[in-house]
């Protein structure tokens, strides 16, 4: 999961930052909008057909986060996802303003950040 996540962030971070100084923010929006629901499309016509399964309560769910075991792992993702978002945040105006890269090379630097981060993982999952 990890080595999707930094692969869409290698194609799909540039990308969207590309469409974005094309577009403006509004047209990026309504492209993502027109990807969702071309995804939901595709999904739910290829996704098999499975029986139902028993239905869970929303209060053994919430029972079920009494569990002190169970806050480590979600707690990790929010950490983990929560610094790469923030550096997505905040990379744009550090390279524009303070690096002094054009606005147009600003995709090329974020392929060079997510190809490292995915060279990262892959060197971590082989161990």
């Amino acid at each position: 999961m990890s080595g999707g996540l930094t692969l869409a962030n290698v194609v799909g971070v540039p990308a969207g930052s590309q469409t974005g100084h094309v577009t403006g923010r509004r047209g990026l929006f309504w492209v993502l909008a027109a990807l969702a629901a071309l995804a939901a499309a595709v999904i739910g016509r290829f996704l098999p057909r499975t029986p139902r399964r028993a239905q869970v309560s929303v209060r053994g769910g919430i029972r079920a986060l009494r569990q002190g075991r169970l806050w480590p792992a979600p707690a990790a993702a929010v950490l983990i996802m929560g610094g790469v978002l923030a550096t997505y945040t905040y990379i744009t105006p550090l390279l524009t303003d303070r690096a002094g890269i054009p606005a147009g090379a600003v995709p090329l630097v974020l392929v060079a950040f997510g190809a490292g981060a995915l060279g990262g993982t892959a060197r971590s999952a082989a161990g």
